[in-house]
């Protein structure tokens, strides 16, 4: 499927570059690169730990820059990413819901809209925005595919943070997605019948239909025409809890 395969594509896109190397070390360091791949595939294929990865390559116990500048770090990063990416594929066929992710990005240590701008520039911020558009093209292709119906997997929950519903409606008014599918997405449905979609007082007195409103049809003209800056993230927190305070 398309969405599936535009998240496993993002692993080609967040492999690092080689560090920058004296010019008589570049051709050493690439073949130690190399070997290092086909080492890194194979741990992948055979379920390695985490643990047992660092431990293969030297790099237990370090931290900081004694781990980052270390000769094998490059490979360990590699293979971080990659099992990542994996587990985000199988989090995807799964119908994993994008809060999950989150909470597995680490991104959960932020609750609040107003604290958004401090990870929305972070590699994990990003890599949820990618899994965030892979699983709304899924979501809505199924639910058409079921005549309506809305994986269980995939539904809101109430432990979804307020930082975490602003993010999400936020790459959903960026796109170009119909007003009834983001409300598929948002959860609101009509209990028990997510064929059909929440209108007059039952949308406008349903606990987040703020984000549907101020976000994706308030703010939806804006996000398409232009990037999301930090002062436009700034004023959309503001919308959405409006004492909060951005730094």
């Amino acid at each position: 499927m398309r969405s599936l395969h535009v998240l496993i594509a993002m692993v080609a896109a967040l492999l690092v570059c080689f560090s920058a190397a004296e010019p008589s070390n570049v051709i050493t360091n690439q073949r130690r690169l190399l070997r290092g791949d086909n080492t890194v595939e194979w741990w992948l294929e055979t379920g390695r730990s985490d643990d047992y990865v660092m431990k293969k390559l030297k790099l237990n116990g370090l931290k900081g820059a004694a781990l980052t500048t270390h000769k094998n770090y490059q490979i360990y990063d590699r293979f971080a990413k990659k099992a990542l990416m994996n587990r985000l594929s199988k989090r995807l066929e799964d119908n994993t819901a994008t809060y999950s992710v989150w909470k597995e990005l680490g991104l959960d240590h932020v609750s609040k809209a107003s604290d958004l701008p401090k990870i929305m520039n972070s590699e994990n911020f990003k890599i949820y925005e990618k899994y965030v558009k892979a699983f709304d093209d899924r979501i809505i292709h199924l639910w058409r595919t079921w005549h309506g119906v809305v994986p269980q997997a995939a539904a809101i929950t109430r432990e979804v943070t307020e930082a975490e519903m602003t993010a999400r409606t936020i790459f959903l008014a960026q796109s170009k997605i119909k007003t009834n599918d983001a409300k598929v997405l948002l959860g609101l449905t009509v209990p028990g019948k997510s064929r059909f979609t929440l209108t007059g007082d039952a949308l406008e007195s349903h606990v987040d239909y703020k984000y549907f409103n101020k976000i994706f049809v308030e703010e939806g003209p804006s996000l398409k025409n232009q990037p999301l800056t930090l002062k436009l993230l700034a004023s959309i927190a503001e919308k959405i809890s409006p004492s909060s305070k951005t730094d």
